[in-house]
């Protein structure tokens, strides 16, 4: 990072990891380390998951990889090639293609992406189509095929961002990287307290477990307010004392919830009005998303090629069979 070669584009708020990308084109081609350890190469939640909220709960492909951890694999690779080809000879559930799709996305890269793929069926599925009186080619043998169930929908439906039947893609895209945005703070009137109530430290204590970011144990017994720079919320129990409480805000930005304790409507509005003039919006960092819905701006084409003897194809007998894929 000191000498520029690297440079963080992220960061997970809850453990304080950090994502990094290279910035030259020199540092790209430095060795990538051989163990990954992200939660998003989880197959479960980024393989399964996914590939159900994109056919729904009866897409039929155990075990699809992620496509996150596939996206990360093929950057790994094409890093300093934005016009890569890349080639899946033995396609699945389309993750790949979605993973090339996705990285383009990110990198506005032009890479491609061929997947070759037959259209077999599961053996339980075989026995049941074959006790149907079907054979494979058959339109309906075929149409439970891994191809033409799985990965031609899917890699449609992604491509577009909706489905065949009109409905759009839920969800977003992780990207690993982050952006600012602003956001108001909130501010709470707890106006139901009397001046006639008892202001004792047990009152206080009992008071600041209702509000969500207050540890009773930030309350002290003589104190008029709570102020922690631990803590995501402030605390006024007396009005009277804004001008101390201001005062105890100052550079303590992070705090994102304000409670105020005041009968006055018009005292609440008051002190609201100065905190926001004094801290302003609060400043978060979150992860920017792409939305599943937004689809890819990339085509699609799909193509057909029976088994073919290998021998007239060497003689070049089969050229009108194999002209598409040329």
């Amino acid at each position: 990072m000191e000498n520029g070669e690297i440079r963080v584009i992220g960061r997970n708020k809850d453990t304080g990891v950090v994502n990094i990308e290279y910035v030259t084109n020199e540092s790209r081609q430095l060795n990538i380390k051989t163990v990954w350890n992200r939660k998003y190469h989880d197959s479960g939640i980024y393989g399964s998951s996914i590939l159900r909220s994109i056919l729904g709960e009866s897409a039929n492909f155990s075990f699809p990889k992620s496509v996150y951890s596939v996206k990360d694999a093929v950057a790994a690779i094409v890093r300093d090639r934005p016009n890569a080809l890349i080639l899946d000879f033995f396609a699945g559930s389309g993750t790949t293609l979605h993973a090339v799709n996705l990285l383009n996305a990110l990198d506005n890269g032009q890479h491609r992406c061929i997947l070759v793929i037959n259209n077999e069926v599961s053996e339980e599925e075989a026995k049941a189509l074959s006790a149907q009186g079907l054979r494979p080619g058959d339109p309906k043998w075929e149409r439970h095929g891994i191809c033409q169930s799985v990965t031609w929908p899917r890699s449609k439906y992604t491509i577009l961002g909706r489905r065949d039947d009109g409905s759009t893609l839920t969800g977003e895209y992780l990207t690993g990287r982050t952006l600012e945005k602003e956001r108001p703070r909130r501010f709470r009137h707890i106006g139901f307290v009397a001046p006639a109530d008892p202001d004792t430290p047990a009152w206080k204590k009992q008071l600041a477990a209702l509000m969500d970011g207050i540890p009773q144990s930030a309350v002290k017994s003589d104190a008029a307010f709570v102020v922690s720079e631990k803590h995501p919320a402030a605390l006024l129990f007396d009005a009277s004392r804004a001008d101390a409480w201001l005062a105890a805000r100052e550079g303590q930005g992070h705090v994102s919830d304000f409670y105020i304790v005041t009968p006055d409507k018009a005292a609440f509005d008051a002190i609201k009005d100065r905190v926001t003039e004094l801290l302003g919006p609060l400043i978060v960092t979150e992860e920017k998303k792409h939305p599943m819905a937004d689809g890819f701006p990339v085509n699609l084409e799909f193509f057909r090629l029976d088994f073919l003897d290998k021998d007239p194809v060497e003689l070049g007998r089969r050229f009108r069979e194999i002209l598409l894929l040329l």
